[in-house]
């Protein structure tokens, strides 16, 4: 926000990060959990971890253990339930669904019925993640087997292959758990560089988000700033 928004200034910002549970990023290995409460730290963001919200009021949050937390603005990430359509659809085939109403399909060929399949992240498979590479394996695996099916051939049962996981933290850096391999710092931010450029579509596309991601390092500055002037001014204009 550093010379892009003249009515803020970053000092009087104040940020503090609450977690239920014991760690950041608790899906990844130690030393990449330590490296991203490092750096947040290093950013200022105050981290508190064990940290389960009670209440909330205008004024801040009250967490389970009675510490307080002043604040104006409360950014709640919890987690969501599956679209209502996996309940009717469960319903109509007399399917379960989990605590977050997504259907329990068949591990194998993601099917809800012989007849009816479901992918993506309205489906448990396996306690897969709710992310764009399952639902795209998942996809291609039930092309499969729909095309196996016309042509009276056997398929093989649905592996998800894990390309590992990452989370950015910085313009400049990231980290990487994938299999063996642990990235992080500027090296992990270049392999969640990579991946998300190669699964655009079009080498269009590709050149200009990198473009503009260089744009953002390079400036400090994003090309999308947010509209402070009261909506009203900008009707009259």
């Amino acid at each position: 926000m550093k010379g892009q928004f003249r009515e803020i200034d970053p000092r009087d910002i104040r940020i503090t990060l609450l977690d239920a549970v014991p760690h950041v990023l608790p899906p990844f290995s130690a030393p990449l959990r330590e490296h991203a409460r490092r750096k947040l730290e290093q950013l200022g963001v105050t981290v508190m971890t064990e940290a389960m919200v009670e209440s909330i009021d205008e004024a801040g949050l009250t967490t389970k253990a009675g510490d307080r937390v002043e604040a104006r603005t409360i950014i709640w990430a919890a987690g969501v339930q599956a679209s209502p359509l996996a309940r009717e659809l469960a319903e109509a085939t007399g399917a379960e669904v989990d605590r977050k109403g997504r259907i329990l399909v068949n591990p194998a060929d993601c099917s809800v019925t012989p007849e009816v399949f479901a992918i993506g992240d309205m489906v448990n498979l396996d306690n897969l993640p709710g992310i764009a590479e399952p639902a795209i394996q998942e996809g291609h695996h039930v092309a499969r087997v729909i095309k196996a099916r016309l042509e009276n051939r056997e398929t093989k049962p649905f592996k998800y292959l894990d390309l590992g996981t990452m989370a950015t933290i910085s313009p400049g850096d990231a980290v990487a758990d994938i299999k063996k391999l642990r990235l992080k710092g500027l090296l992990g931010k270049a392999a969640w560089a990579v991946v998300h450029i190669a699964f655009l579509v079009g080498w269009r596309n590709r050149f200009a988000v990198l473009s503009q991601w260089a744009l953002n390092i390079f400036t400090g500055r994003r090309a999308q700033p947010i509209i402070l002037e009261p909506m009203h001014a900008i009707e009259r204009k």
